[in-house]
């Protein structure tokens, strides 16, 4: 039976697609649970037969994101991002955000003294909140973002004064402790190879012993978008 007492509440139970589904109506009465389980095969009907999907509020996507994301290393600009757009969209369903209603925000961000770079970073993060919404079942909004321009200052790369002072600060013999000490040289070591072999801090951080060929003097470094091998291997030198 697919409608069944668990304590005080009627429940609705049954199996679709071999997944089951199962939700109490909170309610003593078994005609409300029945009404309840026509709900939810009609729902299923609807999305999985018809196609149709739900729609859902931008603070409900923001936070279904959020609950999957809080092991990720970009968590933090992801909560940021995500009460930029509550702030600025509140109570609006995702699938009704459009060109112009991102446009204003855009706008809207300038205003407030937000460069163009962050708006582009946090843009991304809009993105990613769409294909979560997606892959749940979920409305999304045909949209497309602008281009801008960035204005943000040129890169300027450290001078060898600079350098120095990074090295010197970071030299382990200038702490007692060992946990600080090997800290230090941790830290002074991808130093090194990220300025004399050219690596983000990203492609640093993840390089495995496997990637490092000692005998050749060859880093195989990996990048996203195209493949690149550094031949450069950093000596790590204490000094102490």
């Amino acid at each position: 039976m697919s409608v069944y007492k668990r304590g005080k509440y009627w429940i609705v139970q049954f199996n679709h697609n071999r997944k089951t589904y199962t939700r109490s109506s909170k309610s003593t009465r078994k005609r409300e649970a029945l009404e309840l389980e026509r709900q939810m095969r009609q729902q299923l009907v609807d999305t999985q037969v018809l196609g149709h999907r739900e729609h859902i509020k931008l603070h409900e996507a923001c936070d279904a994101l959020l609950s999957t994301s809080k092991d990720s290393g970009a968590y933090d600009t992801l909560v940021t991002a995500t009460n930029r757009f509550k702030d600025y969209f509140d109570d609006t369903f995702l699938d009704a955000i459009t060109n112009r209603d991102l446009s204003r925000w855009v706008e809207y961000e300038r205003k407030r003294g937000i460069k163009d770079i962050t708006i582009r970073l946090w843009s991304r993060q809009f993105n990613k909140i769409c294909r979560n919404a997606n892959r749940l079942g979920y409305y999304t909004p045909d949209y497309e973002w602008g281009e801008w321009n960035i204005k943000d200052k040129p890169i300027r790369y450290l001078t060898d004064d600079e350098e120095q002072k990074i090295l010197k600060e970071l030299d382990p013999c200038l702490v007692k402790d060992p946990a600080h000490k090997k800290g230090r040289q941790a830290a002074r070591d991808i130093f090194i190879l990220m300025v004399d072999g050219g690596f983000r801090i990203n492609e640093a951080s993840v390089l495995k012993w496997s990637d490092v060929d000692f005998d050749n003097g060859v880093i195989y470094l990996y990048r996203s978008k195209v493949s690149n091998v550094e031949n450069y291997v950093a000596e790590s030198a204490s000094g102490c």
